[in-house]
């Protein structure tokens, strides 16, 4: 049997550096990854063990871990300096990378100087993982941080087998080759280095073969694109059953309660969502007093002028929103600036008779799924550029750029017949529910076993 590393830009748990774990990291990639392992618990026919690699996401000016830590929980925490989060995640992978790879060059407000230190905390992140790569082993490599390393982990040990999953998109060519022509270069290089290349949706595997296309490297393999792979990610749809059972939520009988959750990010949409609701109030005046939006956004990249001009300009429209139509007995948006636990957003959820999940672009969007898993009885209003969108056809889908249809699709949505809403969300839940986080993850090892299959009888219609 064989053992599993995990490697991902942050950790399940956060930990300090006195080495204590102070609580739980939910973000979409770490929770979803730690379902899965939590179902390895009871099943030990897939991976023996497994140690998952991560960035503490902490720095206190040191790059060593203290001394009082020790391993535990399966987990090999990265310490890393301030200069090092500085250079690689702040500017390189959330200032450059990310609007780059979202198709939206234009909101970067970084070089592409800070590569060297891209480079730097892919090498370091190697030299943690070095001593566990051994025969046996499988590598599962998670997002965009980290497209460098699987070649030099492939070059060190060939007969590690590794996975490498973008959960974020993959651009267009003529974003693509605004990156140097070295980086993207070294960028595809690293990334071929893997057994197997996962994403999201057809779209991004087509911009990735368009690139292979148009770039002539040298030496890059002729079978990478036998090696790219669409995985859809799930969640544990058990899970949120069995949670949602667990909470009693009061709800107002008087008013149609519409939700929003979403991380802090230009991505989002969220000015644009609020435009549309703000035009659904002016040209849909019954529907005063008879809803409210409640709208959470989760501090995110604070650090980053952009993201905190974005929280100041989402507040001064709330504000005006709620003073121009507000009432001392309604407020048409409530407003919150918090990262919800698990139980408070499945919550929310029960609450929602109206989810809008309407990002501008999005890799996949977990929201829309946990909302269908958390409540039978609501209805999922769905951009049509959020990844998960190819998932979800039966969901009311929309362009998040047109508050007009946007405000149509709503009205449509709060005068459905629970009958219709039954029947719409029945299709959708057997869907998220098939192609659940335990389906997600095999497949892509699934992949792995094809491939030696098929490498295999190659070897043998050699000899």
């Amino acid at each position: 049997m064989e053992k599993l590393i995990i490697i991902s830009n942050r950790l399940p748990y956060n930990i300090n550096f006195d080495g204590v774990i102070e609580g739980r990291n939910i973000g979409g990639l770490a929770t979803g990854i730690k379902s899965y392992l939590d179902l390895l618990e009871d099943d030990k026919t897939v991976f023996t063990s497994y140690k998952w690699v991560g960035w503490c996401g902490i720095t206190n000016g040191k790059d060593s871990a203290p001394k009082k830590f020790k391993e535990g929980e399966n987990i090999l925490p990265v310490f890393l300096s301030k200069a090092l989060v500085k250079g690689f995640y702040t500017r390189y992978c959330n200032q450059l990378l990310w609007p780059y790879f979202h198709d939206l060059p234009q909101y970067s407000t970084n070089t592409f100087e800070d590569w060297t230190t891209y480079l730097e905390v892919n090498l370091l992140f190697f030299e943690k993982v070095k001593p566990l790569l051994k025969k046996g082993t499988t590598i599962w490599i998670h997002d965009y941080h980290f497209m460098l390393l699987p070649r030099m982990i492939k070059q060190y040990c060939k007969e590690i087998k590794i996975v490498f999953f973008l959960h974020i998109p993959f651009p267009t060519n003529n974003v693509f080759k605004e990156i140097p022509k070295v980086q993207r270069h070294e960028i595809l290089n690293g990334l071929d280095g893997a057994n197997v290349i996962g994403f999201h949706t057809e779209s991004y595997v087509k911009n990735f073969k368009k690139v292979l296309q148009e770039e002539d490297i040298e030496n890059l393999s002729d079978t990478i694109s036998s090696k790219l792979k669409i995985f859809p990610m799930g969640l544990d749809f058990d899970k949120y059953q069995s949670i949602n059972n667990t909470i009693k939520t009061p709800k107002s009988e008087s008013l149609k309660t519409i939700i929003s959750i979403d991380r802090l990010d230009y991505t989002k949409g969220i000015l644009q969502k609020i435009d549309a609701y703000i035009f659904f109030i002016r040209h849909y005046p019954y529907w005063k007093q008879r809803i409210q939006l409640v709208l959470n956004v989760a501090p995110s990249r604070i650090n980053i002028s952009q993201y905190h001009k974005l929280k100041m300009a989402i507040e001064r429209k709330v504000l005006s929103m709620n003073e121009t139509y507000g009432l001392p007995e309604w407020q048409p948006i409530i407003y919150s600036f918090i990262k919800l636990d698990e139980q408070q957003m499945i919550q929310l959820y029960r609450k929602g008779d109206v989810c809008l999940v309407t990002p501008i672009v999005d890799g996949l969007n977990l929201i829309a799924k946990e909302f269908l898993a958390s409540n039978s009885k609501g209805v999922l209003i769905l951009s049509d550029n959020a990844g998960v969108a190819s998932e979800l056809k039966e969901a009311i889908q929309v362009n998040p750029l047109d508050i007009q249809q946007v405000s149509k699709c709503l009205l449509k949505a709060l005068l459905l017949s629970p009958k219709e809403i039954c029947e719409m969300n029945k299709k959708l839940r057997t869907s998220i529910k098939e192609n659940d986080i335990r389906n997600w993850a095999e497949k892509q090892f699934a992949s792995l076993r094809e491939q030696d299959f098929i490498l295999g009888n190659t070897k043998i219609d050699k000899n």
